[in-house]
This record gives structure tokens, sequence and C-alpha cells, in this order.
């Protein structure tokens, strides 16, 4: 039998070149570096939030007297979210006041006011108003008094 040299070194030329093929690609790849930037613009000024109350519809407040409802709109027109915290308070007018009505004697109270107002758009609120009863104290200098509830929105 004659032993043929041709048919094992084709085969292991085959088998060499499969693994060179197979081993170059495992280890082969690419590599790529880079950098950018870009800018952006900031808004150049802020307009305030505007607040205005209803038209106050409920009864004249009396000491210790039922609450009376208040509601009202904050209108954001700026073009980005804004947050804040929103109070009230009772003023007195001149008058009343030098009279010996005191504006610690009004509560208002805010039922779930807003935290937040979109661009361009709106909040509303709600809450009540209340004239507090004194004991022991005469409160006629409140008579005809007329109160003003100021609202303040505070960023957050």
């Amino acid at each position: 039998m004659k032993f043929n040299y041709r048919k094992p070194a084709v085969a292991a030329a085959i088998v060499g070149g499969v693994l060179a093929v197979s081993g170059t690609a495992a280890f082969a790849y690419w590599t790529a570096n880079g950098q950018g930037s870009g800018t952006a613009g900031t808004a150049a000024a802020s307009t305030p939030l505007s607040i205005t109350q209803d038209t106050f519809s409920g009864t004249a407040l009396t000491p210790g007297g039922t609450a009376q409802p208040v509601s009202g709109t904050v209108t954001n027109s700026n073009t980005f979210n804004v947050p804040f915290v929103l109070t009230a308070a009772a003023t007195v007018d001149s008058t009343h006041a030098n009279a010996g009505c005191l504006a610690s004697w009004y509560t208002v109270t805010l039922s779930s006011p807003p935290t937040s107002v979109a661009a361009n758009n709106h909040a509303d609120f709600s809450g009540t108003v209340a004239m507090t009863n004194v004991a022991n104290t005469n409160q006629d200098s409140c008579k005809g008094a007329t109160v003003t509830v100021t609202y303040n929105a505070t960023s957050s």
C-alpha cells in the first residue's frame, strides 16, 4: 500500500487556513474616540405669576360665624413650569383697623392649594375665610370692615 502524502498536506493546509482566519477575526476591532459640544439658551427674564380671586359671593363675616368660600386662579404666562407655595392672609381696612379691629381675628384656609402651574397655563385654588369669635372681647370695631385677602406665591 502506498501512502499518499498529498492528502494529509492538503487537509492540514485547509485546517490551518480556517484556524488562521477565525483566530484573527476574534481579535480584530476598530477604535474610535470623539468629543462634541453644543449650546442652549437660558430665559432672559421671568414674568411674575398673576393671582386673581373670584368675586366674593359669601355672606358677611361675623364672629364665630360660618366660614365663607373663596376661590381664584394662579396664572403663569412664562414658557416654563413654575413650582410655588401659595399662602393667604387677611388684612382689614385702615379705618376699622384704627378703631381696633384686628386682622388676626380673621383666618384664611386654603384647601388643596396648587403647588405648581404649567407653562402658559393656570391653576385654580379654593378655600375659606372666617372671623374668629374671641371670647370676652368686644369685636364691634369690625362691624362693616372690608377684609382683603392677600395671596402670595413663593417659588419653591
